[in-house]
């Protein structure tokens, strides 16, 4: 009997650079300028229970409005994007054991302050 071996999750990141063809065969790598509306990297759903360690039935649990945990976007009606500035927040505040407990409850309104304004930020307007 073979065991089959675990391949460990991809995560996808965003492209930073393209590749300009140059006609003769050969390509020119052209970084991508990052716009101020584009400092934060938004990932999916799956990728982010990726980064988090969570399953994906609990980050849609971490997406609450009462307690956002995550900061989400949604750019179409059945599309869900995760900020992943607030995954890796995340990640570093539950390291601590006591981050559930009552001994952790400062780092925990912290984080979810800080989310709050993020989601605040994204819901007003553009100007």
């Amino acid at each position: 009997m073979t065991r089959q071996s675990k391949i460990p999750p991809v995560l996808s990141l965003p492209i930073i650079a393209d590749l300009a063809p140059r006609g003769d065969g050969t390509f020119i790598l052209k970084p991508r300028v990052i716009e101020l509306a584009d400092e934060d990297t938004w990932i999916s759903p799956k990728d982010a229970a990726r980064v988090v360690g969570v399953s994906l039935t609990e980050v849609y649990g971490l997406l609450d409005a009462a307690e956002p945990f995550l900061v989400s976007r949604r750019p179409a009606r059945w599309k869900i994007l995760v900020s992943l500035k607030s995954a890796l927040a995340f990640r570093r505040a539950t390291v601590k054991e006591d981050f559930w407990e009552a001994a952790g409850r400062t780092a925990r309104d912290t984080l979810l302050a800080s989310n709050r304004a993020a989601l605040m930020e994204l819901a007003a307007p553009a100007m």
